[in-house]
C-alpha cells in the first residue's frame, strides 16, 4: 500500500497491528478499500477477512485455448 501511495508510511500501520491486534494474522488477498475509510474501518475489514470475491462461470463442453 505504501508503494501504491495509499499510505505514507507502512511502519506505523504494522506497529498498530502488532500492539493492538496481536495474535491475529493478516491474511493476504484483495481487500476493498472505500473512499473515506478510516484506519479502524480498514482494520475491521482485515480482521473479518473480507476479501474481494469474483464469480466465474464455466460452460460445460467449451474449450479454452
Amino acid at each position: 500500500m505504501q508503494a501504491d501511495g495509499v499510505i505514507k508510511d507502512a511502519f506505523w500501520l504494522r506497529l498498530y497491528w502488532r500492539f493492538n491486534l496481536s495474535g491475529q494474522p493478516l491474511h493476504s488477498g484483495e481487500y476493498r478499500m472505500l473512499p473515506g475509510m478510516d484506519v479502524n474501518a480498514l482494520f475491521d475489514v482485515w480482521k473479518r477477512k473480507e476479501v474481494v470475491q469474483y464469480s466465474l462461470t464455466l460452460v460445460e463442453g467449451w474449450n479454452f485455448r
